[in-house]
């Protein structure tokens, strides 16, 4: 294994440490900046608000610029690595939102060629995209044509993962870059065995689970007769929020005599959907606060030190749920979709999995089973810590994931 501590880490990420997205980001960069001279974090993305970085850590703000070129993607429409890239994916030029798809991927890996070359990288650096998208191909397109002393690697999660989320369903230039990428981590046993069955994933492809920080702590539960929940995600359409709402709207409807109390964490587009329907509500037993997009600190906070019985995720698309670890590592009893590597988190009596598309029966049908053995589930809670801990320790994972980096 290299020596680090000699070594430069050039990370690209998406926004972070701009903005509140990526949280995930923040107990990973810690564990990678205590193991190398330096790290450059390259965002595509800025904004006001930047979250605080170890020291070691240079926040390079230059390629935003090249990003945020509004006629980029408009230009790389006439360029030959465009005709090149249509005519390598021909079956799938019936379809606009195809050719859209991979007209911006070229113009992301370009603009991360150019960065690249223009920006004098160090040899024996690793060049380190924590999305599996065209910035990777970018950079390995940059190390194929200057320099064979560095190395490339690459996270993949949810949407740079599962291509059958598209419409038509496909990665450009997938099998390529599976062929040429130094490292591939993939977040979940679910994403590795879907690399393997629709690609030829080699050896180059490993597992490398995201991490939380153990607080050696189990959460406060409820005492009196109120049903506490809480869920955390962003207020998009995959995370489905709005479809939670109604849905235990609905339960306190039919379920007078049951006081449910939710707290939602996050904000996004889909916010106004949910005041608006606040603003219709009616009943007693049923009470509902949102939170709000905050630091990751104040929502371990709030499992330390608020009762919580809950946690629910009825997402319809997940690499694997940061939130739900979180939760779990309070000791929280879990209900979520079957989505991606969730299915990976929760064990028979430490969780519920209901399926993608769930009716409102379904949904029903797991909140009564939790209810009706409340006390018993509720009992498990170090069980349910404990092995969270074992699977998703960030020290652990995060420190194996270094060494990782470093193997020739």
């Amino acid at each position: 294994m290299k020596n680090a501590k000699n070594q430069t880490l050039y990370l690209f990420t998406g926004s972070y440490p701009f903005g509140g997205v990526e949280t995930f980001i923040e107990n990973e960069i810690k564990h990678l900046a205590s193991s190398f001279k330096e790290i450059i974090i390259v965002p595509s993305e800025d904004s006001d608000y930047v979250r605080e970085v170890p020291r070691n850590v240079i926040v390079d703000v230059s390629f935003c610029i090249l990003f945020k070129d509004k006629n980029r993607k408009i230009r790389s429409f006439f360029t030959l690595t465009f005709i090149l890239g249509l005519l390598k994916h021909i079956k799938y030029s019936f379809s606009l939102t195809a050719i859209r798809r991979i007209n911006s991927f070229i113009s992301d890996s370009e603009i991360v060629f150019k960065w690249l070359k223009n920006n004098n990288i160090k040899e024996n650096s690793i060049i380190y995209t924590y999305w599996f998208n065209g910035k990777t191909f970018g950079a390995i397109k940059f190390k194929n044509k200057y320099s064979r002393n560095l190395r490339i690697v690459s996270r993949t999660h949810r949407y740079d993962l599962y291509d059958y989320w598209f419409k038509p369903p496909f990665w450009p230039y997938r099998q390529e870059a599976l062929n040429l990428i130094d490292k591939l981590y993939v977040i979940s046993q679910d994403g590795i065995d879907f690399l393997k069955s629709k690609y030829k994933a080699g050896d180059n492809v490993c597992l490398s689970r995201l991490g939380i920080t153990d607080r050696k702590t189990l959460g406060l539960t409820s005492k009196d007769d109120i049903l506490r929940i809480v869920s955390v995600a962003n207020l998009n359409r995959v995370k489905r929020i709005p479809l939670l709402l109604k849905y235990l709207r609905k339960i306190a409807i039919e379920k007078p005599n049951l006081n449910i109390e939710w707290t939602h964490f996050g904000d996004g587009p889909e916010m106004d959907i949910l005041l608006k329907e606040l603003d219709q509500m009616d009943g007693n037993n049923f009470k509902i606060f949102l939170k709000g997009r905050v630091p990751n600190s104040e929502i371990y906070e709030y499992y330390k030190n608020q009762r919580v019985d809950l946690f629910i995720n009825i997402s319809e698309s997940e690499g694997v749920p940061v939130s739900i670890m979180e939760a779990q590592s309070y000791g929280k009893f879990v209900i979520a979709t079957d989505v991606g590597g969730t299915k990976e988190l929760i064990l028979e009596n430490y969780g519920f999995l209901i399926p993608v598309n769930c009716t409102f029966d379904q949904f029903r049908k797991a909140l009564e089973s939790f209810i009706e053995k409340k006390e018993e589930y509720i009992s498990l809670a170090n069980e349910i810590r404990e092995r969270c801990i074992d699977y998703y320790d960030a020290s652990k994972n995060y420190t194996e994931f270094t060494k990782s980096l470093l193997e020739s």
